[in-house]
C-alpha cells in the first residue's frame, strides 16, 4: 500500500544562467520575453543538470514529507533517463510503476534564467507517450493519486479516477495547460469527483472561460463545480483556498532570493496534499506555501523541496497570513 503514487512527467533539466535582455511582448502571459539575438554567442554561467518534470517534482516532496510514494512516470532507455532513476531511488521513490521508452528519448528542457525569471524551451520525448496501460492494469493500491498529465496521456483521466474511485482512493488533480486548452469540457465534467484541485490564476481563467481580470468570479465558479477542496495560486499575490464550508485567503513566505521559479506550481500543490494527509487544512496551506517558497531560493525544480523536518522545526515556516470567510449558502 503506498501512500501516493504520483502520475505525470518526469524530465531531464539543463539550466544555465544568462544576462539576456528583457523587452516587451504583448503576446505573452507576463507582457515581457527574453532576447535571443540571431546568428550571434551568447555568454552565461553556471550550467547545471537536475530532474524535473510534474510527477518528479510532487513526488520528491512527498518522499521528503515521510510518505511511501510510488511514481508513475515514461523515461527514455537512455543516460537522462537513467540519472532519473538513480536520483529517484535515492530519493526513496518506489519506481515500480514506471514506463521506459526504447525508442525515443527522455524528456529534456533547456532553462534560461535572468534575474529569478526563466524560459524554458521543452522536448517532450518519452513523456509524451504515457501509455497508462500497465498502471491500469496493475491496480495499484494508494491512498492517494497526484494527477498532472503531460502530453496526449490527458486522455485516460476518465480512466484514472475511475480506478481511483473502485479503490476508494483519493484524487488530487494539478492539469496542465495543454490538457486544459484540449479537453475543458471532459476536466469539469469530472471535477465532481475530484478531492482536490489545483490551479494558477491563467489556468482558473481558461478553465471557466472567464477573463483573468476577474479571479473571484472564476474562483467561485470552480468552487461551485466541485465537493473537494479548491486551491488556485495567484504568485505574489497569494492563494485562495476553499473547502466547501470556507474560503481561506492567503499572503505568501517572502523568498530570501529568487534563482528559479521552475517547479514553484508542483511545490504548492505537493506541499498541500501533504498537509491534507495530516487532516489539518491550515497546515496544507502553510506547507505548499512553504515549499514553494523554498523551491524558488535553488536551481532545479525540487532541490530545495521540504523534508518534513525542515518545515516542522524552522521558524522560518511557522506562520504565514491566512484570512478566513464562511461560504453563505
Amino acid at each position: 500500500m503506498f501512500d501516493v503514487i504520483s502520475i505525470g512527467s518526469a524530465v531531464y533539466d539543463g539550466f544555465m544562467e544568462t544576462d539576456l535582455k528583457e523587452i516587451k511582448d504583448k503576446t505573452t502571459a507576463f507582457g515581457k520575453s527574453l532576447r535571443l539575438p540571431l546568428g550571434e554567442k551568447i555568454s552565461g554561467r553556471n550550467v547545471s543538470f537536475e530532474i524535473g518534470g510534474n510527477a518528479v517534482n510532487a513526488a520528491i516532496t512527498f518522499s521528503r514529507q515521510g510518505y511511501r510514494t510510488g511514481i508513475f512516470a515514461r523515461i527514455g532507455r537512455d543516460i537522462q533517463g537513467e540519472e532519473i532513476r538513480r536520483r529517484l531511488a535515492e530519493e526513496k521513490i518506489k519506481l515500480d510503476f514506471m514506463e521506459f521508452d526504447s525508442r525515443i528519448q527522455t524528456s529534456f528542457s533547456a532553462i534560461f534564467l535572468s534575474k529569478g525569471e526563466r524560459t524554458i524551451i521543452n522536448f517532450p520525448g518519452s513523456g509524451n507517450n504515457l501509455s497508462l496501460a500497465g498502471l491500469l492494469k496493475a491496480k495499484p493500491k494508494t491512498k492517494w493519486f497526484y494527477v498532472s498529465l503531460p502530453g496526449d496521456s490527458y486522455k485516460a483521466l476518465p480512466n484514472i479516477v475511475s480506478l481511483a474511485k473502485k479503490q476508494s482512493a483519493k484524487i488530487a488533480f494539478n492539469p496542465t495547460m495543454r490538457h486544459i486548452r484540449e479537453s475543458k469540457q471532459t476536466i469539469l465534467k469530472l471535477l465532481p469527483k475530484m478531492d482536490f484541485l489545483v490551479l494558477n490564476e491563467t489556468e482558473a481563467s481558461i478553465l471557466t472561460g472567464i477573463d483573468f481580470e476577474n479571479p473571484i468570479k472564476s474562483f467561485r465558479k470552480l468552487d461551485k463545480a466541485m465537493p473537494g477542496i479548491l486551491a488556485v495560486t495567484y504568485g505574489q499575490k497569494g492563494a485562495a483556498v476553499s473547502d466547501g464550508r470556507f474560503v481561506y485567503r492567503t499572503g505568501i513566505f517572502q523568498n530570501r532570493k529568487t534563482v528559479d521559479r521552475t517547479g514553484a506550481g508542483d511545490a504548492f500543490g505537493s506541499g498541500f496534499v501533504s498537509g491534507l494527509m495530516r487532516g489539518d487544512i491550515k497546515l496544507a496551506i502553510r506547507l505548499g506555501l512553504a515549499n514553494a517558497a523554498s523551491v524558488v531560493e535553488a536551481i532545479g525544480a525540487n532541490k530545495n523541496s521540504l523534508t518534513r523536518n525542515d518545515f516542522e522545526k524552522s521558524n522560518r515556516w511557522s506562520k504565514v497570513s491566512i484570512k478566513t470567510e464562511k461560504i453563505n449558502p
